[in-house]
C-alpha cells in the first residue's frame, strides 16, 4: 500500500463543485481536485514565496517552503456517496477524489473529531453487534464532515509506508486508532538537522511520522509536510536538510505511530 513559512493568504472562495475546502494556508480553490493553479507540482524552489506578512518581520529562514510541497489539507461536507461505504479497496480514494489520501479524520455528530486514520493501517472496523460488514472508517465520508491530507496519485509511490503498524485488528468501535498527534515546543536537539535519512525520526524519538507542521516565529503554521514528499531542501546553498530540521528551534506538531507498537508478524 502506497500510503503516503507560510502565513495565511486571506482569499476565500466557496467550493461549490466538491463541497470541500483546501485548508492549506487559508486558501480555498475552485479546482475540482483542490490544487491551486499556481502550484508547480514537484518543482520546489524554497527561496521563492509571495507571502509578505512573514517576510516583513524578518523572522523566516531564507529557505522557505513553497505551498506546492504541502499535502492537500481538505475539509469536506458529507459526500452523500454510498461508494465510500460499500468498498474496502485502498484505491477508492484515487477513484473518487483523484488523489492519494495519506491520513484522514471524521467529525462525529457530537461535534468532536476522531483520531487520525491512515488508510490500510488502522482504519478497518466492523460493528458485529449491528450485523454490519467490514468497512473502512472513510465509510463515514458518506454522511459525516471529514478532513483528509492527500497528494496527487503520481507521487504516492515515493511516500513512506506504515504497514508494519497494521495489527490486523478489526475493531467493534470506529473510535480507536493507532495514530497520534502531538504538538511540541522547540526540542533543542540538533540531531534533526544532522541527517536527511528518512528514518531519522525513528532513531531520534522512536516514532514514525506520517505528516508534520512547523510554527514559524511569525506565529503562523506551515501546511502539512509529508516525509518523502518534496521535504528536502538546500540550506545555505550547500547543506541538504529535511524541513523537520526546524524541530530543533521551532514549535511543531506531527501525526505519528509509536515504533514500540510494531508487532512481530513472523
Amino acid at each position: 500500500m502506497h500510503r503516503r513559512e507560510l502565513c495565511p493568504i486571506i482569499s476565500l472562495v466557496i467550493l461549490v463543485v466538491t463541497g470541500c475546502t483546501d485548508l492549506r494556508n487559508g486558501i480555498l480553490t475552485q479546482i475540482q481536485i483542490n490544487i491551486s493553479e499556481n502550484d508547480t507540482g514537484n518543482q520546489v524552489n524554497p527561496t521563492e514565496e509571495n507571502n509578505d506578512t512573514c517576510k516583513e518581520t524578518g523572522e523566516l529562514p531564507v529557505e522557505y517552503p513553497k505551498s506546492s510541497i504541502y499535502a492537500l489539507d481538505t475539509l469536506c461536507s458529507p459526500k452523500r456517496d454510498i461508494r465510500w461505504v460499500d468498498n474496502l479497496s485502498l484505491d477508492l480514494d484515487q477513484e473518487l477524489t483523484g488523489m492519494e489520501i495519506i491520513a484522514y479524520k471524521i467529525k462525529w455528530f457530537s461535534g468532536s473529531w476522531s483520531p487520525w486514520y491512515v488508510p490500510g493501517v488502522n482504519d478497518l472496523y466492523q460493528k458485529v453487534s449491528s450485523g454490519e460488514p467490514k468497512r473502512r472508517a472513510w465509510a463515514c465520508f458518506n454522511d459525516h464532515t471529514h478532513r483528509y491530507l492527500a497528494v496527487p496519485v503520481e507521487y504516492a509511490e515515493n511516500l513512506r509506508t506504515f504497514n508494519e503498524f497494521d495489527k490486523g485488528l478489526v475493531t467493534e468501535s470506529i473510535q480507536p486508532s493507532g495514530a497520534h498527534e502531538v504538538e511540541n515546543p522547540p526540542e533543542n536537539n540538533d540531531q534533526w538537522s544532522q541527517s536527511v535519512a528518512l528514518n531519522s525520526d525513528t532513531e531520534i524519538v522512536n516514532r514514525k511520522i506520517v505528516a508534520y507542521q512547523i510554527r514559524w516565529t511569525c506565529d503562523e503554521w506551515s501546511g502539512w509536510i509529508l516525509p518523502g514528499y518534496e521535504d528536502v531542501y538546500v540550506k545555505n546553498s550547500e547543506e541538504l536538510m529535511r524541513w523537520w530540521a526546524n524541530f530543533d528551534d521551532h514549535t511543531h506538531r506531527y501525526i505519528y505511530f509509536d515504533v514500540a507498537d510494531v508487532q512481530d508478524t513472523d
